[in-house]
């Protein structure tokens, strides 16, 4: 018999998970790349705003396959039902080669670089507390995705407190002129569409993680009615602070120093609250990374428990095994791990990191046009939850995400060239599994 996981996470922690996943290192990096992209302020902060709009609308979207399939393994469900098996296989491939396996690499490497603010670390001692990072995390949550939930919580609460608190002392001090001209000024004005989609771009990234709550929906009570409203209040809640919080960097920093800062939220907290808010930052931001690292690690292995379930991952019956006592997929979190350390310690994983954005959006745009596969196909499949404003809101979210990957394509032809071919190494991949099983 198949075991299951324990139904030990709330609408809280689901919603927590979802804020805390999203808002990573991307609010505090990233405003730079695009207030240089937009080359106005106002299109800048448009850019944040319709980021999330897209984001919305995605995530609206796919809660309707949330619910009607409250499964360990999320978008390798939805894949696998609407496309057939090879599709969901495909996507669960791509997540374990790269996507998620660098993303923890890369997220643990972030938080140790920032910690060396505080504690003085060499390259090879970085990478250390980098592994130990890894290790502390895989081993909480191998104790009970309740105490995965927990730091979920804590952590999500601890980066917001220094966002909030430049927002709330920053609103005081926006200057309007600071926020015009709202478009590109001059010549360079006419091309606005290649303003906004590189400006769009970054922000997405920004955003990217929420429909990881999905891979938890095996272990969240009642997931019909949890995971759609952790979705959509997720989403709209870190909409609401990204716009804020981008509004008040460029209505008090300068524009040509906020652009040249290679993290642009400092002077912001220095012109705030002194010296000490550089390091004031840097505590939110470590705070910040830890958590996202955290909710990485904790839904990772729920795609490649579900793969191993349809016999789909090598060793697919230890994969599927669950811990006795906390009913936590034990083995996946350790192969999710040990595959991230392999990525950490061979220093490559920036490079992987950057070709897989490409392709998490085209698995998005397949997963939103599967809720229209679906509703044809499978008339009869109980939907709890149904996405408001069908069929436009779907399309919204299909148009706006292969806007993307089209606009990926014409910027850097060669990166999306090579994610695709890192995808497809999926093909032989899942052809030698199905020939062995």
């Amino acid at each position: 018999m198949e075991q299951q996981l324990r139904r030990d996470l709330g609408l809280t922690e689901a919603l927590f998970t979802v804020i805390g996943t999203v808002i990573g290192s991307g609010i505090f990096a990233l405003p730079a790349v695009v207030f240089t992209a937009a080359r106005a302020p106002g299109l800048g902060i448009a850019a944040w705003v319709l980021g999330g709009l897209i984001s919305l609308a995605a995530g609206l979207t796919v809660a309707e396959l949330s619910a009607a399939m409250p499964r360990a393994g999320g978008t390798y469900v939805f894949l696998r039902e609407a496309y057939g098996e090879w599709m969901g296989f495909l996507q669960g491939w791509a997540t374990f080669l790269a996507y998620n396996s660098a993303m923890m690499a890369a997220l643990s490497m972030l938080f140790t670089s920032y910690l060396t603010v505080f504690v003085p670390l060499t390259a090879t001692g970085q990478k250390l507390v980098g592994l130990l990072s890894i290790i502390v995390l895989t081993a909480v949550n191998a104790l009970g995705v309740r105490f995965g939930g927990f730091i979920q919580v804590v952590a999500t609460v601890g980066k917001l407190i220094p966002i909030f608190l430049l927002i709330i002392f920053g609103a005081g001090q926006v200057d309007a002129a600071r926020l015009t001209p709202f478009l590109p000024q001059g010549p360079e004005g006419a091309s606005l569409a290649t303003a906004l989609a590189g400006a769009v771009l970054p922000v997405l990234w920004a955003y990217d993680g929420w429909i990881l709550v999905g891979q938890l929906a095996e272990e969240v009570r009642h997931p019909h009615r949890s995971i759609p409203l952790a979705l959509i209040g997720g989403i709209a809640v870190v909409t609401v602070i990204y716009s804020a919080f981008n509004w008040v960097l460029a209505g008090v920093v300068p524009m040509n120093v906020l652009t040249a800062s290679e993290r642009p939220v400092v002077p912001l907290a220095q012109q705030l609250f002194g010296t000490a808010g550089s390091r004031l930052i840097t505590a939110g931001m470590l705070v910040s990374m830890f958590g996202t690292l955290n909710a990485v690690v904790m839904t990772a292995p729920r795609y490649y428990l579900a793969m191993a379930r349809d016999g789909l991952f090598p060793s697919a019956r230890l994969m599927a095994t669950l811990h006795p006592r906390h009913q936590t997929p034990v083995t996946a979190l350790l192969v999710s791990a040990a595959w991230a350390t392999v990525l950490l310690l061979s220093g490559r994983f920036g490079q992987l990191l950057n070709l897989v954005v490409l392709v998490a959006w085209v698995f998005y745009l397949l997963t939103m046009v599967a809720v229209i596969i679906l509703r044809r196909t499978r008339p009869e499949m109980p939907r709890p939850y149904r996405v408001w404003g069908y069929p436009v809101v779907p399309l919204i979210g299909i148009s706006a995400a292969l806007w993307i990957v089209l606009s990926s394509f014409t910027t850097d032809i060669r990166t999306a060239l090579i994610g695709m071919a890192l995808t497809a190494t999926g093909f032989p991949a899942y052809w030698l599994i199905k020939r062995r099983t």
